[in-house]
């Protein structure tokens, strides 16, 4: 089973996530994989990466291998337009 993870996900997208991965982990059997592939992601905030590492113990309580394909960028937690401010 294969979840593709694009565009933005925040925390205004999280309870679609976890509702998505939640539906996705029960449709894979036990000692199956189930893959989350955030190459299309553009933005994965705080919220949303706290609720993959969630899923990461559900996979292992349900017997199910996990494995997480990153973001392209390689920082995906920041937006470019904010990415070199401070507070």
């Amino acid at each position: 089973m294969v979840a593709h993870l694009e565009g933005e996900v925040d925390a205004a997208t999280a309870p679609t996530l976890v509702a998505g991965l939640s539906e996705a982990l029960k449709a894979v059997p036990p000692r199956g994989t189930l893959v989350v592939d955030g190459s299309g992601l553009l933005r994965l905030g705080p919220v949303a990466a706290l609720h993959i590492a969630r899923l990461r113990r559900r996979a292992e309580n349900a017997g199910v291998q996990l494995r997480v394909v990153p973001p392209r960028d390689g920082r995906p937690e920041m937006r470019a337009e904010v990415a070199g401010t401070s507070m």
